[in-house]
């Protein structure tokens, strides 16, 4: 089948053209998410004769123009593309501008000073490339701002495996992660104070611990790797196998809010115990546990083992949720929908939002 659209892959340092109906192409972990993307997306254009980038350069591409699209990927600090406004459109994972999430001033926590810090040097960093975006364009450059759609990071080193029943799941509750995002010299500031994702990810691991001692009778699985690129380096079968036999996944915040093992948890329908989520469409209605302390774990762990038939229910909602916001069938949708409507073209989506059950536990 051909596409439509022109395709690349610039992850690397050429860039690679990309035929999305060829499966065998294996280009990097990240792209398998975003290849099905994509063909659904062809599926619903009404519109062709676009290049599309994948990339995760938030300064350069290889092309640009009116039918030039940008797909953004791995800015953890949510800065602005330099190329704003010599491209049609831009869909980007962790969104532009950085979230606080935390309210400081209701909660003056060590963890939420460690966040207001982490967030001013990336607050100054965002400013620092809004100046930039601003001085690239030329005086011709239309004043009209092109518009930024954010995007769900989707999954990286996951694969299908056979789905197994709720039920039948033999991890009660795991994590498997990083504590820290890579080795700091003896003199770094980030290794003596931590950051905010060591100190939530140590925390949500002692809580885990104390849990798993009072209730020897659960499978509780704890790996914990030496930095973010060994989990992603592991054994994909083995990984989704895991991932596949969790009831409860916990998913603390990393270097960002936004992890892919969030999305890899509620692919496989695993209930979701997370921190802040971003105010981003994707996120709307999501049926997960949202934790402002991980003091709190071993409460919110208990009442959903002794809920086996509340468990259940959620389980069935978080799979919902998944197809109609964030597989790879709704973000093709969505991004069809973008490119068509900016192209004059009215279309209906099938993705329709989920009604979750959202709870924050304090």
């Amino acid at each position: 089948m051909q596409s439509r659209n022109t395709y690349y892959v610039c992850l690397g340092k050429k860039p690679i053209a990309w035929d999305l109906y060829d499966s065998e192409q294996k280009i990097n972990v990240h792209t398998d998410y975003f290849r099905k993307a994509f063909i659904a997306m062809e599926q619903a254009l009404k519109t062709e004769g676009w290049t599309i980038y994948m990339t995760w350069n938030t300064s350069w591409l290889p092309s640009y123009g009116p039918k030039v699209i940008a797909v953004l990927l791995g800015d953890e600090l949510a800065q602005m593309p330099l190329y704003r406004s010599k491209v049609a459109m831009i869909f980007k994972c962790y969104g532009v501008g950085p979230p606080l999430g935390c309210k400081p001033h209701k909660h003056w926590t060590y963890q939420n000073v460690l966040t207001v810090l982490q967030h001013g040097y990336a607050k100054a960093k965002y400013i620092e490339s809004l100046i930039k975006e601003k001085r690239s364009r030329s005086k011709k450059t239309s004043t009209t701002k092109t518009p930024i759609y954010p995007i769900p990071l989707g999954y990286a080193n996951q694969v299908e495996v056979p789905f197994i029943p709720f039920h039948k799941r033999t991890i009660d509750v795991s994590f498997a992660g990083s504590v820290v995002h890579r080795k700091y010299k003896w003199w770094s500031i980030q290794k003596w104070f931590k950051t905010p994702k060591s100190y939530s990810r140590s925390k949500m691991i002692s809580s885990l611990q104390k849990f798993a001692d009072k209730h020897t009778s659960l499978n509780v699985d704890l790996k914990v790797t030496p930095s973010f690129k060994a989990i992603r380096s592991e054994d994909p079968v083995s990984y989704s196998d895991r991932v596949m036999s969790t009831r409860i996944s916990l998913v603390p915040r990393g270097a960002s809010y936004e992890t892919y093992r969030f999305f890899e948890s509620i692919r496989f329908g695993c209930l979701v115990v997370a921190e802040y989520l971003p105010d981003f469409w994707f996120y709307e209605g999501a049926p997960v546990i949202r934790m402002k302390d991980w003091k709190n774990l071993e409460k919110e762990l208990t009442t959903l083992i002794e809920s086996p038939s509340k468990a259940e229910l959620m389980h069935q909602q978080v799979l919902d949720w998944w197809e109609a916001k964030c597989s790879e069938q709704a973000l093709g949708n969505y991004m069809a929908l973008k490119i068509n409507e900016a192209s004059g073209v009215t279309q209906k989506t099938t993705t329709q939002p989920i009604q979750g059950v959202e709870r924050n536990i304090h």
